[in-house]
């Protein structure tokens, strides 16, 4: 399962926290959003003279809000109706979602490989990783502590477990990867000890990953239980995209689970978080490559088209009996038992796996690159559901490498022709590219990307036509008439709202791209 947090009434009816007692009987605290900040000493004057107890938090510069704690519905009303509130949410504690099951007929094993250390290491974002046995010489656990509480390392012990030795505990082939180093950034305590309020939980990312931007591929299967909106990016989505585009790394993020629904298609909406528009957001699939029955859906976003791609995360279904099965995933308990359970996370954490075998074996490699190689190698694509479709192992994924052609740089004109090949009667090219983002703007948060026209082949039907949305990355899949040959095609620059030179401006300092396609 992913590693789920957030507050719903029927769960925090039945939860005592040490030291906290009965939590619905508490008032909240909540977050503020203003029109604009030109509004602030207004509102500050107007919070003190209500003898509203708050602070200011400002996540990066220019991205801020205002938490208020302790109050209840009638003041939440009142802030509601002040004409400088832009939105008024409740700030969000965090509780763990996630349960595995003790198995005994896999067979244990073992760390008998020598340690050749890896030239990359991928990070995992979660609730701390155990000292277990079979993870000697590959988990680095940090000297500084990004969570100071006690910790209980069941979720992200599973998934380093996943990233380490899926396909031998599976049997199976879907990474067919070398291990990696793996960097444990814990920064989620023990539920039992602590409940993190979702500014803490960011402000502990952002510290992590500031810090440690040396390592460009992050796994994250934290996701806060509680759907995105359609109308606008959450302020975690925000968050992942920040540190993304800051400091050049790329975050692999679980789309998240829901209940079950049959086939996978009745699912609700991906959790927050899982709308980052610069991240990688992963999709479950089962043994037969279609949607796990828990996997959450990206529809009814009006601005980004998710999840991005899949990958094995088992599956509950219903059996010839009529009762629920599962399908599962196996890895590690804290203790170093074998146990089973399923889940995004988990297909993230395979997704994770290869990304991070890639920049191991093709040193140096930009990340905008590393996206379009996952882009380029995934099949079976499922708008809304599985993305741009389950990405291949990473010795398929080597062997395709032999006969790509790489276009890679700045887009510094408003557009540019290139030239590029094509064989066995396919035009098949994933784009990557950098976004220009508002992060104070709801429905126009993305305002320009890079796009590619085909103006030698309109009168064919690209297969993925109905992806063109503004987003950082584009599969285009065209039939030929002839077996190969060579088509000019046109990068461009677009935006979303053109009234002011500034926007423009943005775009052209933000404007890398990168193109692969067959030679």
């Amino acid at each position: 399962m992913s590693l789920f947090f957030g507050l719903n009434k029927d769960v925090i009816k039945n939860i005592k926290i040490k030291g906290v007692g009965h939590m619905e009987k508490e008032n909240k605290s909540y977050k503020v959003k203003l029109i604009d900040y030109i509004f602030e000493h207004q509102f500050e004057t107007f919070l003190n003279e209500q003898k509203i107890e708050y602070k200011k938090i400002e996540y990066f510069d220019g991205y801020r809000i205002y938490k208020l704690m302790n109050i209840d519905e009638k003041v939440v009303d009142v802030v509601r109706n002040r004409s400088c509130v832009k939105r008024i949410e409740i700030m969000r504690k965090y509780y763990l979602n996630f349960k595995s099951k003790e198995v005994n007929n896999i067979e244990y094993p073992k760390n008998d490989e020598q340690h050749v250390p890896s030239i990359s290491k991928v990070g995992i974002i979660d609730n701390g990783i155990a000292d277990l046995d079979v993870f000697k010489n590959w988990v680095e656990h940090p000297k500084k502590k990004y969570c100071k509480e006690e910790i209980f390392p069941s979720h992200g012990t599973f998934v380093a477990g996943v990233i380490l030795y899926a396909d031998k505990l599976d049997n199976s082939s879907w990474t067919k990867t070398n291990k990696l180093k793996i960097f444990d950034g814990c920064v989620v305590p023990n539920f039992d000890i602590k409940q993190l309020e979702e500014d803490e939980l960011f402000q502990r990312i952002i510290q992590l990953v500031s810090e440690n931007s040396h390592i460009k591929v992050w796994n994250l299967a934290i996701s806060i239980r509680y759907p995105v909106s359609p109308e606008y990016i959450s302020d975690f989505g925000k968050i992942l995209d920040y540190i993304q585009s800051e400091y050049d790394v790329l975050i692999c993020k679980s789309c998240g689970n829901g209940d079950f629904a049959p086939g996978g298609i009745q699912q609700n909406l991906i959790l927050q978080g899982s709308d980052t528009a610069l991240g990688l957001v992963i999709a479950a699939c089962d043994k037969n490559r279609q949607v796990s029955s828990f996997s959450l859906s990206g529809v009814g976003h009006k601005i980004l088209t998710k999840p991005d791609l899949a990958m094995y995360g088992g599956n509950l279904y219903i059996n010839e009996e009529n009762k629920k099965k599962v399908e599962p995933v196996f890895s590690f308990t804290p203790s170093g038992k074998i146990a089973s359970s399923f889940g995004t996370s988990f297909a993230t954490a395979r997704i994770t796996s290869i990304a991070g075998n890639i920049l191991s074996e093709y040193e140096g490699i930009s990340v905008l690159l590393l996206k379009a190689i996952l882009l380029y190698n995934s099949e079976g694509g499922m708008k809304h559901h599985l993305g741009y479709g389950c990405v291949k192992n990473f010795q398929e994924i080597k062997k395709s490498m032999e006969n790509l052609f790489i276009y890679e740089g700045h887009l510094v004109e408003e557009e540019i022709k290139v030239e590029i090949p094509y064989s066995n009667n396919l035009l098949k090219v994933a784009l990557t590219c950098d976004l220009i983002l508002d992060y104070e703007n709801d429905e126009e948060y993305i305002l320009g990307d890079i796009g590619i026209k085909f103006p030698e082949i309109m009168k064919y039907e690209n297969k993925y036509k109905e992806y063109f949305e503004l987003n950082s990355v584009k599969r285009y899949e065209y039939e030929m008439a002839e077996k190969e040959g060579k088509v000019e095609v046109i990068l461009y620059r677009r935006w979303r709202d053109i009234n002011t030179s500034k926007k423009i401006e943005n775009l052209k300092k933000k404007s890398r791209f990168c193109l692969i396609c067959e030679k």
